[in-house]
This record gives C-alpha cells, sequence and structure tokens, in this order.
C-alpha cells in the first residue's frame, strides 16, 4: 500500500479564504471586466460604421466619449470590487478575533480587531497601516459617493493619495491585487497561528 502512496505528490489546497474571496469577488469582477469590454468594442464598432465619411476628428472625438464612459464603469467596478475584498476580510478576522475574545467583536472596527489579533498572537506579514488606507478607501466608497474626503463625527477624513485621482477614490487593477493578496495572506498567517493543526 505505501508504494502505491509513494509516487503520488502533494497537492497544497487554497485557504478558503481565498477560494472564497475567488468564487465572491474575483471571478465576478473578471465576468464583469469581460462583458464591460465586449459591450465597449459592440458600441465602438457600431459607432463607427455609423459614422462613416464623417471627419475623423469627429469620429474621435464621439468614440473617446463612449470610452471614457466604459473606463467609469471600470473604475466604478474596481471599486465596488474592493469593497468586496474588504467586507470578507472583515467577515474573517472577526472569526479569527472571537478565538481570542469572547467580547462581541462585531461591535469593533476592522482594524481594532486585527490589533487585538496581533496584541495575542504577535505581528502579522501585513503591516495594520496598509488596511487602515484600504478600509478608509472603502468606507470613502460606501459613505461618500467616492469623494476622497468628508466630514464624520466632526473628523475629516481622508483617502491615502495613493487611491485618489481627481479628488475621487480611484482603484488600481494593482491595487485591487495587492489587497486581495495582502488580505490572503493575513488571514493564512492568523488562522495557522490561532489553529495549527487545521
Amino acid at each position: 500500500m505505501s508504494d502505491d502512496i509513494e509516487g503520488l505528490e502533494t497537492v497544497d489546497l487554497p485557504h478558503p479564504f481565498e477560494t472564497e474571496l475567488f468564487c465572491l469577488v474575483t471571478a465576478n469582477h473578471q465576468i464583469a471586466l469581460d462583458g464591460i469590454a465586449q459591450q465597449e468594442e459592440k458600441m465602438v464598432s457600431h459607432l463607427e460604421q455609423s459614422l462613416q465619411g464623417e471627419n475623423a476628428d469627429v469620429v474621435s472625438s464621439i468614440v473617446s466619449g463612449h470610452r471614457n464612459f466604459y473606463e467609469d464603469l471600470r473604475r466604478a467596478l474596481r471599486n465596488f470590487s474592493l469593497v468586496g475584498v474588504v467586507t470578507r476580510f472583515d467577515h474573517w478576522i472577526s472569526r479569527l478575533a472571537r478565538q481570542v475574545s469572547a467580547s462581541n467583536t462585531r461591535e469593533r472596527s476592522l482594524l481594532k480587531k486585527l490589533r487585538l489579533l496581533n496584541d495575542h498572537i504577535g505581528g502579522s506579514p501585513v503591516n495594520v497601516e496598509f488596511f487602515d488606507e484600504v478600509v478608509m478607501a472603502r468606507d470613502a466608497i460606501i459613505h461618500n459617493d467616492s469623494i476622497a474626503d468628508w466630514e464624520y463625527r466632526s473628523q475629516v477624513r481622508r483617502v491615502a493619495d495613493r487611491y485618489v485621482q481627481y479628488g475621487e477614490v480611484y482603484i488600481s487593477d494593482d491595487d485591487l491585487s495587492e489587497a486581495a493578496q495582502k488580505a490572503i495572506a493575513a488571514v493564512k498567517w492568523y488562522d495557522e497561528k490561532l489553529n495549527p493543526l487545521k
């Protein structure tokens, strides 16, 4: 029997959080991006056909305006995908924080839960300040129509410059990927520390 097993390779399965993030955010994000690209190309093709014979500068201007619309759709999609990443990350961090503290962690902010875990386990491989900036961007998207600064409870809140373009939250593809990768790394690290036999 051991001879049969000897030649087999072990396969590392993804962490359940990684699978969840893929199913709920990443896959849907890609499907929506593909749909936006298809619609954009259909519209551009239709415009170019219907404007044949028109001045090239006029055609270019009209097509450019439509392309800007589709870029706005992509920007909104990235912003809301970030909201999805942070929401699922918060859910998992809450579950892990409840293993450390019997008090109601649902009433705590994501950053307080991360600090609770760090105080109990030690610092994670991902800096809490990174998530502070991502949470601020998420809050602006949800609570302030993606405007980068606002007042909340008599305090001015401002999204980190790296996530701002023309006064609004702007999440790039790289920003979204980094947030997902760091969330996965943090959840896996905390989970392994709290549940080493899993």
